[in-house]
């Protein structure tokens, strides 16, 4: 066993069991920055505790965008790993808006942005929705990605009362044209953040967006993931399936309710095609044609 094989068994079978229950909190490196993260938060925290990364298909696909200079908004921010590698990729210039609602989630959030000396990342505080006001949200015990705008949320979960915004009322004073790059995980909740940002499309019409597309949990919400796919593509979207193996173009709308056992796919989407097809050809590393709906 190499030295690195032996580290992470020994963090797996030890450090994390140990740690979870005496000084849950910890530091590491994640992609050459500084992260502090919850070890009694599985996948997520643990896994960059193991791995030094999460969900690296994503992170790949924004370091072949062109996004300097450009806006992004981080829907579902978590404790800002996928805010970090934005504010790297947009630059001084550049400026990144993250959603985080979860109390513990976002005082984690800005301790890693306080740890690599980041400025150019504003912090909203609140659920993001189909309209302003204020929500319930259920706290998952285990997985700290997973906390649900509380219709989505088991009856027997925890919650935490929040402030809720919608992305049009957040940054309708950006100017047209400046947010280049959207990232939606709101496990469950995706449908209500599309209808509250329909302005903010309109003026921004070459926007690449990432989404989760996960069934049970939209479900949960009182949507479907056949609704969700049906308004992206009756708003004019189009694009690819992002698999760690793989990518395909998206499929016929009532295609994603077939995902099974709290599954979910997460597929990148734009008005913008030859842009998308692009992006995509540069990051599969071949000549790709244009995804069709």
């Amino acid at each position: 066993m190499n030295l690195s094989r032996w580290k992470r068994a020994w963090r797996r079978r030890v450090s994390i069991p140990v740690r979870s229950r005496v000084a849950p909190e910890v530091t590491t490196h994640v992609r050459g920055q500084q992260m502090r993260m919850d070890l009694r938060d599985y996948p997520i925290g643990q896994t960059l505790y193991l791995d030094g990364n999460y969900e690296p298909e994503l992170q790949r696909l924004m370091e072949h965008m062109s996004l300097s200079g450009s806006v992004c908004l981080d829907v579902g921010a978590n404790i800002g790993l996928h805010s970090l590698t934005m504010s790297e990729l947009v630059g001084a210039s550049g400026q990144v808006v993250a959603f985080e609602p979860e109390v513990h989630n976002f005082q984690l959030l800005e301790q890693n942005l306080r740890l690599n000396g980041i400025t150019n990342v504003v912090l909203q505080q609140c659920a993001v929705s189909d309209e302003e006001g204020v929500c319930q949200i259920g706290l998952s015990p285990v997985n700290y990605g997973d906390h649900r705008v509380s219709t989505a949320a088991p009856a027997n979960w925890q919650t935490q009362r929040v402030r809720m915004t919608t992305i049009d009322a957040s940054v309708g004073h950006l100017p047209d044209h400046a947010i280049r790059f959207i990232k939606i995980d709101v496990q469950g909740h995706e449908l209500h953040v599309l209808h509250g940002m329909k302005q903010t499309l309109e003026r921004n019409p070459d926007v690449i967006m990432a989404i989760e597309v996960a069934p049970d949990l939209l479900a949960h919400a009182g949507t479907s993931a056949t609704e969700l796919m049906d308004l992206l593509l009756a708003w004019g979207f189009t694009g690819w399936e992002l698999l760690e193996h793989r990518i395909i173009p998206v499929s016929p709308p009532w295609v994603y309710d077939l995902i099974h056992d709290r599954r979910w796919v997460d597929v990148v989407l734009s008005r913008n095609t030859g842009l998308l097809c692009r992006v995509m050809s540069n990051y599969w590393g071949v000549e790709l044609p244009p995804a069709t709906a």
